[in-house]
């Protein structure tokens, strides 16, 4: 495993990959070129979780739906709606940034969502 979390490692995904694929078509040894071979296998696999991390960090939609569940009441308020907004916005930050304990959820999204 070359890192924990592939969004680390996604910035140097364009400078490694068409070097070590490079190096995989030109190496004539054929012990180097297998195992250059499987490092490029090893970053395609890290791109593409890469990329499918990218394509679900920061959705809001969904947070939104459950915040909206979870208020008391048939009808929103426009107020409400910003607030929840904002509060589906500074929850999927914690989450990206993997701020996971209590008292930063409690913190950063008690002053927004209590008044309503």
């Amino acid at each position: 495993k070359l890192v924990d979390d592939p969004l680390d490692a996604a910035p140097f995904l364009p400078l490694l990959l068409p070097a070590l694929q490079q190096n995989a078509d030109s190496i004539s040894d054929p012990e180097a070129r297998s195992v250059t071979e499987k490092a490029v296998e090893q970053m395609n696999r890290l791109k593409d979780l890469a990329s499918k991390a990218y394509s679900v960090r920061g959705d809001t939609s969904k947070l939104e739906a459950v915040f909206k569940m979870e208020l008391p009441g048939d009808e929103i308020s426009a107020g409400a709606n910003t607030a929840i907004q904002h509060a589906a916005i500074v929850a999927t930050t914690m989450m990206d940034l993997s701020f996971m304990e209590d008292v930063q959820w409690i913190k950063n999204l008690m002053g927004v969502l209590c008044p309503y």
